[in-house]
């Protein structure tokens, strides 16, 4: 009988193992989560860079509109954003309860995470934009609308160290892609609705 742990397995009373019984304690096999866990965090910054990079140069004018929006007007992203959600999950149970609403279900629930992976990515260029704007400013070096991979790097890297906080840090990113999904719906709405024929 082979056990591992701290301790050493209490036997109640009246069991009887046979054989061989050892007992090895977890200092017997070295730590390797911490690596682990640094080359997944890495990995993750990588994934997100080149999200964010591939969305940034395939749709740039999106991107930088979606970006201005979520920074000049936060309060009305975060309500869209909010309001967003509010509507998408109560639809998306009432779809499921109805037999012809099953597969409309689960194509809105695939667009709704399709678009909340965006706004993931979206809201790191937006850290990265706002942190790096304000870093110049403070140095009086001035701004620049153009968005380019270094802000979007410094925006990944700040929004996964972020995550890493205890308490903190996961609520704030969530009202950060709240904002970036309500700016990125109401985008989307203005590019999409139709125009006025007169």
């Amino acid at each position: 009988l082979l056990t591992y742990g701290r301790k050493g397995p209490v036997m109640e009373d009246g069991v009887s193992s046979s054989g061989t019984q050892r007992h090895e304690t977890h200092k017997a096999y070295p730590d390797k989560r911490p690596g682990a866990a640094i080359g997944s965090w890495v990995g993750s910054v990588l994934s997100w860079f080149v999200t964010a990079i591939v969305l940034l140069y395939l749709l740039r004018a999106s991107v930088r509109e979606v970006v201005t929006y979520t920074i000049e007007r936060s309060g009305r992203s975060l309500g869209v954003g909010l309001l967003a959600i509010l509507l998408v999950v109560p639809a998306f149970i009432l779809l499921l309860m109805t037999i012809i609403g099953l597969p409309l279900a689960f194509l809105v629930a695939l667009l709704a995470l399709a678009l909340l992976i965006v706004a993931h990515a979206l809201a790191m260029v937006v850290v990265g934009v706002w942190t790096l704007r304000r870093l110049l400013k403070e140095t009086g070096k001035g701004t620049s609308n153009d968005i380019t991979w270094q802000h979007v790097l410094l925006g990944v890297v700040l929004v996964k160290v972020v995550q890493l906080i205890p308490v903190v840090g996961w609520p704030t990113i969530m009202i950060v892609m709240l904002l970036a999904w309500g700016a990125l719906l109401k985008t989307m709405w203005r590019r999409l609705r139709p125009t006025d024929i007169m």
